[in-house]
């Protein structure tokens, strides 16, 4: 044998690959070391036919062997050899057909190649089994969790209404100061309870954003409202630069967008004892269609060392423990704040020094009005049509205003049934617009429906509904009007 051959032949016997060579009509002509010991045939296997060995790919056919697949020779497939003890194990082969007659005293010859594959094959089903019993913990949680904000909120809401009634009352100084705590850890409740349902539909891929025309200045507008008279009690100078170019309607989730503004803003007065909290507002990029709003939050706050800020967008990550026993927080805020950015197509990012404060700036893309007038197309023909242009504008009714307020009320509890929200948002503020001065109290339950609306409590709106329809059938709202 020359030395090509001896080193061929110890290549073949200890492959680590099975390797069985057969006849035309099966029968095996040789077989490796590996081949002999995975089939537990060991030197018998040269007795057997390899329609015994593979019966999912060959079998005898009044002795001519047949194959049950078509068989590409040398492409890898999956399939099962058996054992002498008949159990069965998994298996990567390949197929090959050789019609050099040294090889064997026949003019075609088959060479299978093969590799037990058990252990993959049990590590994926491990893997499969696992990630059943994680998809089931999950969703018991988001159902524990969607469960638990619901029962908190019920208590919080009740606190703040009655911590609300009781400010309006005669109080001494000290008890105005007690009031004021209370709701602003209501606030805090509201909005810890908030960021769990937030996380729970982010696990879930359930968080999606509406598309909504909004006043972009106003939205501003009204966050600055929420944060001059904090910043003004802790001492701290509001710096704000807002664009002027900034159209004046835009497309997209303005409830969202404001959910951003205020967790960065909330973190930068949490976290800043004296100096600035500076809030920037620019248009970085501008299509016919869209805009890219680039906005920055800069404060002169504790700050963030380098090392730390890798953890700051991650869940219920905390830089400093000892700084959030104190502050309090959830640990979800930029996280969630992050998803939303990058469902908005923006990316968020932070630069920040520790003890010089920080600026955390992101992006996101809005629709313009254009692109809205483009979409709707045909519309301004639609709303020719009297059922549409009712649904939308009730006609004023000619027995008085009770009737059409009764009128609105009922589009607005279908809209509620339906789950609409952009609809129950424009009858919840026609109802509220015809609500003289005097009816503050159906004022409140109007707002509490459209409040349970803007975050989709479907189950919490249509409760409200009904006890808006109950008060409603009061005579004296009936004579609020005359």
């Amino acid at each position: 044998m020359g030395e090509k051959g001896r080193f061929s032949g110890v290549l073949f016997e200890y492959c680590m690959e099975g390797i069985i060579f057969f006849s035309e009509d099966g029968q095996i002509l040789d077989a490796n070391e590996s081949a002999r010991k995975s089939t537990g045939y060991f030197d018998e296997l040269r007795m057997c036919n390899i329609a015994d060995i593979l019966p999912e790919i060959f079998y005898l056919n009044e002795g001519v062997l047949e194959k049950k697949k078509h068989l590409v020779p040398g492409e890898a497939f999956q399939s099962v050899a058996y054992c002498k003890n008949k159990l069965c194990f998994p298996i990567k082969i390949k197929i090959l057909w050789e019609t050099d007659d040294t090889i064997a005293n026949t003019s075609r010859t088959g060479i299978c190649i093969f590799v037990d594959i058990s252990a993959q094959v049990a590590a994926k089903r491990r893997k499969e089994e696992a990630d059943e019993v994680m998809e089931q913990a999950n969703q018991l949680r988001d159902e524990f969790v969607a469960n638990l904000t619901h029962e908190l909120r019920t208590p919080v809401n009740g606190i703040w209404g009655l911590a609300t009634d009781l400010k309006k009352s005669p109080l001494t100084q000290d008890q105005q100061e007690d009031v004021d705590i209370i709701m602003h850890c209501c606030n805090n409740m509201t909005a810890m309870i908030g960021n769990l349902l937030d996380f729970s539909k982010m696990e879930a891929n359930k968080l999606q954003l509406e598309e909504r025309e909004f006043s972009l200045k106003g939205l501003l507008d009204k966050i600055l409202g929420v944060y001059r008279p904090q910043m003004s009690r802790k001492g701290l100078k509001l710096v704000v630069n807002i664009a002027s170019d900034l159209p004046e309607k835009v497309i997209g989730d303005d409830l969202r967008l404001e959910q951003i503004f205020l967790n960065l803003l909330s973190n930068a007065l949490k976290f800043t004892a004296e100096g600035y909290i500076a809030l920037e507002v620019l248009i970085t990029k501008r299509t016919e269609e869209s805009i890219e709003l680039f906005s920055r939050i800069i404060d002169t706050g504790l700050g963030i060392s380098e090392d730390k800020l890798e953890l700051l967008f991650q869940r219920f990550s905390q830089v400093d423990g000892s700084i959030t026993r104190k502050h309090g927080g959830t640990g979800l805020g930029l996280s969630i704040s992050k998803k939303l950015v990058t469902m908005m197509g923006g990316v968020i990012w932070v630069d920040s020094k520790l003890g010089k404060g920080s600026s955390f700036s992101f992006t996101v893309n809005l629709k313009t009005t254009t692109h809205r007038r483009k979409e709707l197309g045909e519309m301004p023909v639609a709303q020719n049509n009297k059922a549409v242009r009712e649904w939308l504008e009730p006609e004023e009714p000619q027995n008085g205003r009770p009737e059409r307020f009764i009128k609105i009320m009922e589009r607005l509890a279908i809209s509620v049934e339906m789950e609409n929200k952009e609809k129950a948002e424009a009858f919840a503020e026609q109802l509220k617009a015809m609500i003289p001065e005097e009816g503050k109290e159906l004022w409140r339950a109007v707002l509490r429906v459209q409040m349970d609306m803007r975050k989709a409590d479907y189950v919490r709106a249509s409760e409200d509904m009904e006890r808006l329809q109950e008060l409603t059938e009061l005579q004296e709202c009936a004579l609020l009007w005359e």
